[in-house]
C-alpha cells in the first residue's frame, strides 16, 4: 500500500471554515440580545434590501404591550417593508 497523500485539515483551515458558517453571538445578557453571524451572504442581503426598496419602505409600526393596535414608535427609527413568504428563493 502506498501512503496516502491526503493531509488532515490544519487547525488554521478549520478556524477559517468556522468563521464562514452561521453562528450565534450573544451581544447583551439583559435584555438578551443575540446576533447571528454569517446567516446571509452579502448578495442575499443586497437582494433583500432591493426587494424592500421596490416594495416601498414605511415607518415601522409596533404593538404596545397590552394592546392590539399598531402605532408608530416614538423611539424606533427604522423603516421596513413586508415581503411575501417564499416569494423567491431568498425570502
Amino acid at each position: 500500500r502506498h501512503a496516502s497523500s491526503h493531509q488532515p485539515p490544519s487547525l488554521k483551515g478549520i478556524e477559517s471554515l468556522k468563521s464562514t458558517l452561521p453562528h450565534l453571538e450573544q451581544i447583551n445578557a439583559s435584555p438578551r440580545v443575540f446576533r447571528i453571524r454569517n446567516l446571509l451572504t452579502k448578495q442575499e442581503c443586497e437582494h433583500l434590501m432591493l426587494m424592500a426598496f421596490r416594495k416601498g419602505l414605511s415607518k415601522t409600526m409596533i404593538m404596545p404591550y397590552g394592546t392590539h393596535k399598531l402605532v408608530e414608535s416614538s423611539t424606533r427609527t427604522n423603516d421596513g417593508a413586508w415581503l411575501e413568504f417564499l416569494q423567491d428563493d431568498v425570502v
